[in-house]
């Protein structure tokens, strides 16, 4: 089919390709920059396929004076001022057909190849596919799960970020295999699974593929039809906790993962008590059973930290000022405003008749605004001496010292010490005195 890409593609790109054309070697923009210009969108990185092997890439642009170095599945990452290009040779049965290449790719939205010179190659029906908002695996699509099990969760993926319905055979392959996902790394995984969860649908995608999700993380099982028993929830857990990552504005991993976990260890806490569900301690349980999950899935130890102290403390007393700031100084400014997101999203999901909660959440953020705008002291960072002023008075580095310094703050947030440094520095040397 002729169709015309060539002034929508960086100079970096086009001259990646003409490169190796003019050595000899038929070169496609192929994957998801090609599938996003057929959908008229801005595509983020580029790849190219070409039949030049693995030796012959990594040649062409060291002769070229260009930098490369290997890369995963044999692909040569090709470095511009502008980006990164990754370039890969054919794959598929035959080593030099872009057929069989674009036959083994994951789904036919992505089996799209464009050339500078032949325009697009639409072998596999996938302009349709794209026209109708279809994900349909590019082969069998049981072979195709089982090639690469993450594909499995790529294609939920793909149907959330574009609203593309996934093909009748496709989707049944793809919760018949879903145990296989277990069987490739979790690093892989868990990087799919946060680009699922940060997508506005994710709830109805976690929802809709439930027994996907639990096939790797089955600590979401006991959420499902949990009844709460409370006149304050009129959802179960697992309803409840999509309810609450729907209403997640700020569509960052901690917060989504947050949201999703954050009474995963309601189940485990539950007890029935004159006549009414209580949960005492399912937020510090709901930590933990959570730190387990993620570090199951290699997430960064920061993201960990921050995602299982939003949980444990999404029921924290925060019913004064001196409460805030006492949370601003144990979370910092940014998990604490984190965590007001998701204490006005916990209230969402809950029984909407009761606006008791909705007033409170308003006069925590107005607190909090306060509390910035008025410079008010809610740390060290805050306090108007530091540990070298300390030293200056003839303390000498060490744990007293930092002690002096958190005795400070508190008396500060009490409202016992004004947050000037004469004031404090006289406090510090009443403090001296036997």
């Amino acid at each position: 089919m002729e169709l015309s890409f060539n002034d929508l593609l960086p100079a970096s790109v086009k001259k990646a390709m003409t490169i190796l054309e003019g050595k000899g070697f038929k070169t496609y923009l192929v994957g998801g920059a090609i599938r996003d210009l057929a959908m008229k969108k801005v595509p983020h990185d580029y790849d190219l396929t070409t039949e030049a092997n693995y030796e012959e890439i990594n040649q062409v642009f060291k002769d070229q004076g260009f930098y490369s170095k290997n890369f995963k599945h044999d692909t040569v990452n090709v470095h511009f001022s502008d980006m990164d290009i990754e370039v890969t040779s054919f794959r598929g049965d035959d080593p030099t057909s872009l057929k069989d290449d674009l036959e083994k790719r994951d789904f036919t939205i992505n089996s799209l190849a464009y050339s500078l010179k032949e325009g697009l190659i639409d072998d596999l029906d996938s302009l349709s596919d794209i026209k109708d908002k279809i994900i349909r695996a590019s082969y069998g699509p049981d072979d195709d799960f089982k090639d690469d099990p993450l594909r499995i969760l790529r294609g939920i993926r793909f149907s959330g970020q574009f609203n593309f319905a996934i093909e009748k055979k496709t989707n049944s392959s793809l919760r018949k295999l879903a145990p296989l996902i277990k069987t490739i790394s979790p690093e892989r995984i868990g990087e799919e699974f946060l680009k699922i969860l940060v997508l506005p649908c994710s709830d109805r995608l976690i929802e809709e593929y439930f027994d996907v999700f639990t096939s790797f993380i089955p600590e979401l099982q006991p959420m499902e039809g949990f009844n709460q028993h409370s006149a304050y929830h009129e959802y179960d857990v697992l309803d409840h906790s999509l309810m609450v990552l729907r209403a997640i504005k700020d569509r960052n991993p901690a917060l989504c993962l947050a949201a999703l976990f954050h009474d995963i260890g309601k189940p485990h806490t539950f007890f029935m008590k004159n006549g009414s569900g209580h949960f005492y301690g399912h937020d510090e349980y709901g930590a933990e059973l959570t730190k387990t999950i993620l570090t199951r899935l290699k997430y960064p130890n920061s993201l960990i930290e921050e995602v299982c102290s939003l949980i444990k403390h999404h029921m924290a007393q925060m019913g004064s000022k001196k409460a805030i700031k006492r949370l601003m100084n144990k979370l910092g400014n940014s998990t604490f405003k984190e965590l007001i997101e998701l204490r006005e999203a916990d209230i969402k999901g809950c029984n909407e008749r009761n606006k008791g909660p909705f007033l409170a959440v308003e006069k925590i953020k107005e607190s909090y605004q306060e509390i910035l705008s008025n410079k008010e002291c809610f740390s060290l960072k805050y306090l108007a001496i530091s540990g070298n002023d300390l030293i200056a008075l003839g303390m000498k580095p060490s744990k007293e010292l930092g002690n002096t310094l958190k005795e400070l703050l508190n008396e500060v947030e009490e409202d016992k010490l004004p947050n000037d440094k004469n004031s404090l520095l006289k406090a510090v040397n009443n403090l001296k005195k036997p």
